[in-house]
């Protein structure tokens, strides 16, 4: 809670001289969306982890600070998760079944990047910063196991993992006269998600690339 109070005092921060540059400089305004490739680092019982493939959308502001270093916070949704695969034994009278069971972790947030931009040339800058992010909703989808006669299931995992996820963000990105922009980005989560052992040990952190695309008015 004292890492929480220290982020969001920071972002309040950040947003103070957001408002005072706002008197002084031209402030864009802006929105993105783009595709979420998603995984959950860390140890686990499962024997393969993938990535998932998700989404995020929301809305940007572009304070500049000077001719090259802007700020830039933001305020998304993030769809993400894991998906992962293990095998188990079932024994029956006769036979050995070994199937292959398959879990998809979805991870919804509403994320508060804070970002410092700067840019190295006219078009192309570099983005870094801190990220914060608010746990909606978390569900644990396991597919059919033909072999048990189970149908998929799907449960709800919220109470499983921590409200907020800490992260730091590393990103490019290119932005056309028109407005139009385009931004690649890589996030590693800073705490860990889950709350106790089980499914995922304490090990456990968000891992996140984003490919998105916008425009700024």
């Amino acid at each position: 809670m004292k890492i929480f109070n220290q982020i969001v005092q920071l972002a309040f921060f950040f947003f103070s001289i957001s408002c005072i540059q706002a008197q002084q400089n031209t402030v864009s305004y802006g929105v993105k969306a783009g595709v979420n490739l998603s995984t959950i680092t860390g140890e686990e019982i499962f024997d393969r982890t993938k990535p998932k493939i998700g989404f995020h959308l929301g809305g940007i502001l572009e304070v500049p600070l000077s001719d090259r270093f802007s700020l830039q916070p933001e305020l998304l949704y993030s769809y993400q998760g894991s998906k992962f695969e293990r095998e188990i034994e079932i024994f029956s009278e006769t036979d050995l079944f070994v199937p292959t069971v398959k879990n998809t972790l979805k991870l919804s947030y509403l994320v508060v990047p804070v970002l410092g931009k700067y840019y190295f040339t006219d078009y192309f800058s570099f983005e870094f910063g801190p990220q914060l992010g608010i746990l909606l909703s978390a569900k644990d989808k396991t597919e059919a196991i033909p072999e048990l006669q189970q149908g998929e299931i799907e449960i709800d995992a919220k109470n499983a993992y921590e409200s907020v996820d800490l992260g730091f963000k590393l990103g490019l990105g290119y932005k056309l006269d028109s407005g139009m922009f385009f931004q690649g980005a890589y996030t590693l989560g800073a705490t860990m998600i889950n709350k106790f052992e089980g499914p995922f040990d304490e090990t456990n952190r968000n891992s996140l690339f984003q490919v998105s695309t916008g425009f700024v008015f």
